[in-house]
């Protein structure tokens, strides 16, 4: 859908940007021939199987069929909207996007408190204004802010740079710099890290913001802040050593408060507390430190994975800048996803304690399943990290983790048979299930399917265990078979009842058809004139400037062609989702993201032929525009790529493919768009322009029949209609005549040329 965002604008943030270097900030990317290919982030992938063209600034996946541009990879990868997206890549690009442009996706919190409600008792949202008056609502409730992903960004980061600078400020036998020094963290860890203190202040951060009302619920929203059950705001790590967090591309998102020694805080007992789940900040899908050892993990292949934020610090201090931390959790899935991005090892260092231990065992099914070499490393008398390289320095961690780090399986074994008594049949028996159990849960989660395929390690385990358990390896094998089946069965049923579940749900919480008036769509396709019902989406009125506030200046931000005010022209309605052909030019692609394309029928080999051998050679554009019309393309998706490049073309812009590209702001689009394209290279790229020329001539000539075909029924169905009387009968016979004779007429000269040839010969 356009959202606002002029072609010039789209372009020159295409060209600034380097799919390569943008793609590489998110994947590591191997040079291989003229491409580039990389693990595919979109799915649980083995081998590169996402391929970056830097010529077509494009992308694609060979095994999930994801592709685009720099546009959709961004909202891809970060979930956002195209405005945000194109936000991202203006920033990233250096470029100022123009004022009037639209919302992106916002959040919106109560002024309320108590959660982050998005509608009034009525259902209205609050703070809504009389829309007859024009003036606000006389609800005595506060009135809902709502805020883009990049305010509460921005908010996030303001909050960070308070606390940072607040450390600065203070004295030197301060508890807080007495801890830092004792921890061996200098001023350079401090500036590196953004480190910062929250000082035994109830309403700090309220004063430090001058009491403005939208910074303090945007952090609110991102969780920096609370609010009491009265209604005021209260801080959520006085006394606490800040510890900023960020995301890969380095944007503030939460912040984690460690308890120093000396200085009593509320809530003493959790030693780090940080910032909730919130629009921004979610622990299982985020890593400290990321942002700063992204670059190193590449560089090394390998990454460092602790429990605890000061550990990390001391880790980048003793050269280990590939070394990140998860956020009060254990290494989940999710961690795993994001790391595999960048290297091909990952090292899991461990305390020493019987806690470590403990969160070792909860986690391995999650490390053998993983497909990603992951070794874990214990270290010895009780040590963390920071305390093992202030006692033995880096080259003896560097040590460890080459010689003393285990794989997943050989790790299990350990844990499972340590102080075991072989000649307990129960011990025995109990151990060797849990091993078992471990082997074959990782197996059934394999994506590639290939659940029977035992790797090398599975291979060796099994013969280790088949020895110190004093049974055969077939025994072992046929249990590890059952134990699959009893895997599958149960992930069966989970997904049927959770199916049934869904499917109850759903017809709890069907919304009743809208109301809304009815708004004449026109198909550029041809003369019919489709009547469609539109929803009008309020968060997309262009009522905010780019900070998220009322225009003053009297700013047009209507887009050009948008006589409503609104983003879209029309919307969907309930007779655009029954019948998809109504679907054309904006409704298209609102509902392109959502819709299951199933619903627009099947695309036949000759339209899918023909966009690619346009895609190809655009200048065959205008021969194909003198013989067929849009309605010859009945698939929907087709007929509306072929519309765009008829107005591109009737605008005089060349329609290559890098320019239709821009005239689509849908992911799904581009990347069903991308993956069509790669069909016309591999198919049409050892042809001649001549040859070309011939499938093309061949293809319109088929075009031809089929419509003469399709004329021939419509007429014989006509004449047929009881409807026509005796006389309009007798006019269609005298008009199909003429119009027999006509063309008779006109193929003589092209018969006579045929013959002079023939003659010739």
């Amino acid at each position: 859908m356009s959202f606002g965002f002029s072609l010039d604008i789209k372009e020159q943030i295409r060209q600034a940007t380097n799919i390569v270097d943008l793609v590489g900030s998110y994947v590591r990317l191997q040079p291989k021939g003229r491409m580039y290919v990389g693990l595919c982030p979109w799915h649980d992938d083995s081998k590169p199987s996402l391929q970056i063209d830097p010529v077509r600034q494009t992308y694609r996946c060979w095994v999930c069929n994801l592709g685009g541009d720099v546009f959709s990879f961004i909202q891809q990868m970060e979930g956002v909207t195209f405005p945000e997206a194109l936000k991202i890549l203006a920033e990233r690009a250096k470029i100022e996007l123009p004022r009037n442009q639209f919302r992106p996706k916002k959040f919106r919190v109560s002024a309320q408190g108590h959660g982050f409600e998005t509608t009034d008792d009525t259902g209205t949202p609050a703070g809504t204004t009389d829309q007859a008056a024009g003036t606000p609502s006389r609800s005595s409730r506060p009135q809902a802010i709502e805020f883009d992903k990049r305010e509460l960004q921005e908010a996030a980061a303001w909050a960070e740079g308070v606390f940072h600078e607040f450390l600065g400020r203070l004295d030197v036998d301060h508890p807080v710099q007495q801890y830092l020094r004792k921890r061996r963290i200098t001023a350079d860890d401090i500036a590196k890290f953004h480190l910062g203190f929250s000082p035994l202040d109830r309403t700090f951060l309220q004063n430090q913001a001058k009491n403005n009302q939208r910074l303090l619920q945007a952090l609110e929203l991102t969780g920096f802040i609370g609010r009491g059950e009265k209604g005021g705001y209260y801080e959520r790590f006085s006394g606490r050593l800040m510890f900023p967090i960020h995301d890969a591309q380095g944007r503030s998102v939460g912040i984690g408060g460690r308890v120093v020694p000396g200085i009593d805080v509320y809530n003493a007992d959790a030693k780090y507390v940080n910032t909730p789940e919130t629009p921004l900040f979610s622990k299982h899908q985020l890593l400290y430190a990321l942002d700063l050892a992204r670059l190193a993990m590449q560089k090394k292949q390998r990454a460092i994975v602790m429990e605890g934020y000061t550990d990390v610090i001391a880790a980048h201090q003793h050269g280990f800048q590939e070394a990140v931390a998860v956020l009060g959790t254990a290494l989940g899935p999710d961690h795993i996803k994001i790391l595999k991005r960048y290297v091909d090892t990952i090292y899991l260092v461990l305390d020493g304690d019987a806690a470590g231990q403990k969160r070792t065992a909860e986690v391995l099914e999650l490390f053998v399943s993983a497909h990603v070499d992951v070794r874990i490393l214990t270290l010895p008398e009780n040590l963390d990290p920071a305390e093992f390289l202030e006692a033995y320095g880096a080259e003896a961690l560097d040590e460890r983790l080459k010689r003393d780090s285990l794989d997943a399986l050989t790790h299990a074994y350990n844990i499972y048979t340590r102080d075991l008594d072989f000649q307990n049949i129960h011990q025995s028996e109990t151990a060797l299930n849990k091993l078992l159990q471990l082997i074959a849960s990782g197996k059934s989660s394999n994506t590639s399917g290939l659940l029977n395929t035992e790797s090398y390690r599975e291979e060796k385990i099994l013969q280790q265990l088949a020895f110190r358990f004093s049974v055969s390896e077939e025994f072992l094998r046929r249990r590890l078979r059952e134990i699959q089946a009893e895997i599958r069965r149960g992930e069966t049923m989970r997904e049927r009842f959770a199916q049934i579940r869904g499917e109850i749900s759903e017809k709890k919480t069907t919304p009743p058809p809208p109301q809304s008036g009815e708004k004449k769509l026109e198909y550029r396709g041809g003369s019919d004139v489709t009547s469609v019902t539109p929803e009008w989406d309020e968060s997309e009125m262009p009522v905010e400037d780019d900070m998220g506030f009322p225009f003053e200046d009297g700013t047009d931000v209507t887009p050009e062609g948008s006589g409503s005010g609104s983003p879209l022209d029309t919307f969907l309605s309930d007779d655009a989702l029954e019948d998809p052909t109504l679907l054309t030019g904006e409704a298209f692609e609102a509902a392109a993201d959502s819709m299951d394309w199933d619903r627009f029928g099947k695309m036949d080999a000759w339209q899918r032929e023909f966009l690619t051998l346009l895609f190809y050679r655009p200048q065959f554009l205008g021969r194909a525009r003198q013989s067929l019309t849009a309605e010859r393309l009945n698939y929907v998706p087709a007929r509306e790529v072929f519309l765009r490049m008829c107005e591109l073309d009737d605008d005089g812009v060349t329609p290559t493919f890098d320019r239709l590209l821009l005239e689509f702001e849908s992911p799904k689009v581009k990347s069903w768009l991308v993956e069509l394209e790669a069909q016309s290279v591999w198919e049409l790229d050892a042809k001649s322009d001549s040859e070309l020329e011939t499938v093309l001539d061949d293809m319109l000539q088929s075009y031809e029949q089929f419509r003469i075909a399709g004329r021939k029924l419509q007429d014989l169905g006509a004449f047929r209609s009881p409807k026509l009387d005796e006389g309009q009968k007798v006019s269609m016979l005298e008009q199909l005549i003429r119009e027999k004779r006509q063309s008779s007429r006109m193929d003589i000269p092209e018969k006579q040329a045929d013959a002079t040839n023939d003659a010739r010969d």
